[in-house]
């Protein structure tokens, strides 16, 4: 059988899962396969990996082949980087390869973190589990089952009077209506009437001050001492002593009394109707002077 291309040998100390027939890539292009594997030191555990590249292809001497996980299947192949260097191997040559960490490996690494975190987490629940088991006991079961039927039924008593309390003012809607008119109405009336009222309390507080300055203490002691006099007088008078008692006792005097009396009834009509004939214009109520 006639074969073309080159061969090359790879030594690798380890060959996780690959075989003849496997691939050999350059950037996922593949230039050849395995032909052959043969354990060239058992003591040492040397592997030598027969390749047949099949491909015009210049390897330089710093070139890597690495064994790489084609899948999660296991299958592999053999990754060749091209080195930078200007000598090259030649047919039959033989060099070092080396190998990828397991994928398998790989995703535990990358997952360790997760992993770790996850069982932290574990831990985290199971202690929360027993926490709320302590809690929820049967007797609290009860207890938060009551609870919430007593919210419910405070909800519904709730709902229930909204609806009675809209119910009633729909029905007293006109009413309600009418009594905003009302207070609308006598709100304007005040508005419009404000000057007026003004008025009134100034001459209020007008009546007021004069009535304050008045010695309404002396008023009353002044009347008092006249009221003692008058009584002593009208004793006096009862017994018939004194001037005025024999005046009084006097059926002649007594008449003449009489007429003046009429006389000065007859003057105090006068001076009601004319005041200011007899009364000079000092007196002054709500502000107006009466003058003849």
């Amino acid at each position: 059988m006639v074969t073309k291309g080159n061969f090359y040998t790879i030594e690798y100390s380890y060959i996780p899962g690959l075989k003849k027939g496997d691939p050999i890539q350059i950037n996922g292009y593949e230039i050849g396969r395995v032909s052959d594997i043969v354990l060239r030191d058992p003591k040492k555990g040397t592997i030598e990996v027969l390749v047949n590249v099949t491909e015009d292809v210049a390897i330089p001497i710093d070139s890597k082949a690495t064994i790489k996980s084609a899948d999660l299947l296991g299958e592999k192949y053999i990754d060749l980087r091209l080195g930078s260097s200007e000598q090259v191997f030649q047919n039959g040559d033989h060099f070092i390869g080396d190998i990828e960490a397991d994928l398998t490996n790989q995703i535990k690494e990358e997952l360790k973190p997760l992993t770790e975190k996850v069982q932290s987490m574990i831990v985290s629940v199971d202690t929360a589990i027993t926490v709320l088991s302590s809690i929820f006991t049967p007797s609290f079961k009860d207890n938060f089952e009551t609870s919430v039927r007593n919210i419910k039924l405070t909800l519904e008593n709730f709902n229930n009077s909204a609806r009675m309390l809209d119910e009633m003012l729909a029905k007293q809607q006109p009413e309600i209506e009418g009594i905003i008119g009302d207070v609308a109405s006598i709100t304007g009336n005040v508005k419009k009437n404000e000057a007026s009222l003004n008025e009134i309390i100034l001459n209020l507080e007008s009546l007021t001050d004069s009535l304050s300055t008045i010695d309404w203490k002396g008023i009353t002691s002044d009347i008092d001492q006249a009221v003692v006099s008058l009584n002593s007088i009208l004793s006096t008078v009862e017994a018939g002593e004194g001037t005025l008692g024999k005046l009084v006792n006097d059926e002649e005097l007594y008449n003449s009394l009489t007429e003046i009396a009429k006389s000065l009834e007859i003057i105090s009509n006068e001076i009601q109707v004319t005041p200011g004939k007899y009364v000079p214009p000092l007196i002054q109520i709500g502000g107006k002077k009466y003058k003849e």
